[in-house]
C-alpha cells in the first residue's frame, strides 16, 4: 500500500471451504484427493515426521465479506 501511495484498500476476507474427499496441495499448488498423497506423492512429508497428514496439506477458500483495511501511521497505536 505504501509503494502505491494508498491509505486504504477494499479487500475480501477468505472463507475456508472443507471438502470430504479433496484438499489443496501447497507443494504443487493443485487440488488432490485425500489419502492419495502419502502413497503416490514424491513431495509427501508427514507433519509429525512419521506418518499421517502431509505438511503441504492445505484448504480451499472462497471470497467472503468485503472489508476496508487502512494503513496505520508509524506512531499510531493499535
Amino acid at each position: 500500500m505504501k509503494n502505491n501511495n494508498l491509505t486504504e484498500m477494499v479487500v475480501n476476507k477468505a472463507e475456508k471451504i472443507t471438502l470430504d474427499d479433496m484438499f489443496w496441495c501447497k507443494e504443487y499448488e493443485a487440488p488432490s484427493e485425500k489419502g492419495e498423497c502419502s502413497r503416490f506423492c514424491e513431495g509427501y512429508i508427514p507433519r509429525n515426521g512419521k506418518s499421517g497428514i502431509c505438511k503441504h496439506y492445505g484448504f480451499f477458500y472462497t471470497e467472503g465479506e468485503e472489508i476496508i483495511i487502512k494503513l496505520k501511521e508509524k506512531n499510531e497505536q493499535h
